[in-house]
């Protein structure tokens, strides 16, 4: 029995195969597409203006319409049995009509309540829309 050689088989082939793609590229390309993909939800949740904020202050209340100034930003939303939502002082249930027990009658008010970002139709122009009232105890 005779053993062969190297140069009766051929070349020994390299016990690690050669890839297509080199392993720093891919790693590169993973980190570049998490990147981008992070950059892209940033711009989708920052243009859209979604979101809700919540303040509060001292209302004046008209007959049919108040209006509340924080941070020197003026806030006017309708009093109207159909308005808004609103909530009870206390923190209890929500209503989705009628007139917050505070608003029902002209004067001032202190309130909670919370706006939400608009964006006009040209892109340019924005304002804040007072979505929901609370009444509140202000000591």
């Amino acid at each position: 029995m005779t053993l062969a050689s190297e140069s009766d088989t051929g070349p020994v082939p390299d016990p690690t195969p050669e890839r297509l793609v080199p392993l720093k590229a891919k790693v590169a390309l993973a980190a570049f597409a998490v990147a981008f993909f992070g950059f892209i939800c940033y711009v989708i949740g920052t243009d859209q203006g979604t979101g809700s904020y919540v303040l509060t202050g001292r209302a004046y209340v008209g007959p049919d319409q108040a209006s509340v100034t924080v941070g020197g930003r003026a806030y006017g939303f309708e009093i109207s049995p159909n308005g808004m939502t609103w909530y009870d002082a206390g923190g209890g249930g929500s209503h989705d009509g009628g007139i917050p027990p505070c608003l029902q009658h002209p004067g001032y008010a202190w309130i909670r309540f919370g706006y939400a970002n608009a964006n006009g139709l040209d892109g340019q122009s924005s304002w804040r829309v007072v979505t929901w009232v609370q009444c509140i105890d202000h000591v």
